[in-house]
């Protein structure tokens, strides 16, 4: 149970990094347990949006729209390798979109 604690603490460490000052993504909530409920600002349908960034990406997070929370996506902190890809990719993706004018607002 302890080697779990450590894995989840350090990687929200990760993600709390990633997110502040975060042009497009916010923590939705506090996050509790080894998920992060995550709000995007863009123009995008959450369950388009997780399925487009499997297809395209690689990346599975499950969309919010299953928790009826518009506009967001659930991120595991379970892998710590996996982890810092995926939001690497994760904002490829978003600036992807930017570019295509679906940001909500900057």
């Amino acid at each position: 149970l302890a080697r779990s604690r450590k894995i989840v603490n350090e990687n929200k460490a990760k993600v709390d990094k990633w997110l502040e000052g975060h042009k497009y993504l916010h923590q939705y909530a506090d996050a509790y347990g080894t998920t992060y409920l995550i709000h995007y600002d863009l123009d995008v349908d959450a369950e388009k949006f997780c399925d487009d960034l499997l297809d395209q990406k690689g990346v599975l997070v499950c969309h919010g729209d299953c928790f009826f929370i518009p506009r967001t996506f659930r991120l595991s902190l379970s892998h710590a390798a996996e982890l810092e890809e995926g939001m690497k990719l994760i904002d490829d993706y978003i600036e992807e979109l930017a570019a295509q004018g679906k940001a909500l607002k900057h």
